[in-house]
């Protein structure tokens, strides 16, 4: 049994669609001359036991993440706006499917505090299958579009709220069957 006390970094973060809770993740350096072997992992902050994680083998020197369990004091809610089949002719060869989410975030805390929000749209490999964000998607995410995830990072005053809107189209032929 060792004790490594880290220096490491704190974030908060959340992907809503998964799980509707804001993590705190950290991240850190094995600054000891010795690897740190896979398994499970008692996380203190604080002088306070939070829990239990998982790590894998870290070697000396290199970096390492560990969630450190959920921050009740960021609540999180994802509804969703709408999800409809837009109207075609009858002649048209395609329909459109537009699917948008709103996501609240609260910080109930007395300090401000940034959560990185990711939420996923779906990624086509076909030709005929067409993604697109539609514009009203709230500014300021970092897209990665060959896996498909979007991250804000979003900054809430202390007691203060804000939501995120997240909406996309898939645009398929006709007699595809498809479900988001």
């Amino acid at each position: 049994v060792h004790t490594l006390r880290s220096a490491g970094k704190l974030t908060y973060e959340s992907v809503p669609r998964l799980k509707p809770y804001v993590f705190l993740k950290e991240s850190a350096v094995n600054e000891s001359s010795f690897p740190l072997l896979a398994g499970p992992v008692s996380i203190f902050r604080a002088g306070s036991y939070i829990g239990t994680s998982q790590i894998g083998y870290v070697a000396p020197r290199q970096q390492f993440e560990l969630f450190a369990g959920i921050d009740e004091s960021i609540s999180i809610k994802r509804r969703l706006d709408k999800k409809a089949f837009e109207k075609v002719a009858y002649f048209s060869k395609r329909k459109t499917i537009t699917v948008s989410w709103d996501t609240l975030l609260v910080n109930n805390k007395k300090t401000a505090t940034t959560v990185t929000l990711t939420e996923n749209i779906p990624v086509s490999q076909m030709e005929e299958v067409q993604v697109e964000l539609v514009e009203s998607t709230s500014q300021g995410y970092r897209l990665d579009d060959k896996k498909g995830f979007l991250a804000w990072q979003v900054t809430l005053p202390p007691n203060s709220s804000k939501t995120i809107h997240f909406e996309y189209r898939v645009t398929v032929p006709k007699g595809f069957d498809i479900r988001l």
